[in-house]
């Protein structure tokens, strides 16, 4: 990582997924970095992990259970009847707000 090589105007790492972010924490911590004093970080798809991390992780739930649901539905012809083929489907994430994040340090 060259986090902290560039960290001097950075104040939140966004990772792409849970285990990114999980895996960056533990690397700051090892870098003497404190999270989320000097650096806050999230992550995307809250995993059940996430809550566990040290600090416990920022994160998006993604609604896995609906996806599923949705694509099921478009994938069977008898749901799919009367819905245009290849429709685009928007599904909000829910903000899940925990400790990895805080307000951005003075700099």
């Amino acid at each position: 990582m060259d986090v902290l090589e560039h960290r001097r105007n950075a104040t939140l790492i966004v990772a792409g997924n849970d285990l990114i972010a999980i895996s960056a924490i533990r690397w700051l911590s090892e870098q003497g970095v404190k999270v989320p004093d000097e650096i806050s970080v999230t992550g995307f798809d809250n995993i059940r992990l996430s809550e566990f991390s040290h600090p416990p992780l920022t994160t998006l739930q993604i609604p896995r259970d609906r996806i599923g649901h949705l694509a099921f539905e478009m994938l069977t012809p008898e749901s799919a009847k009367g819905k245009p083929p290849g429709r685009e489907i928007v599904i909000d994430p829910e903000f899940v707000l925990r400790e990895s994040t805080g307000p951005a340090p003075k700099r």
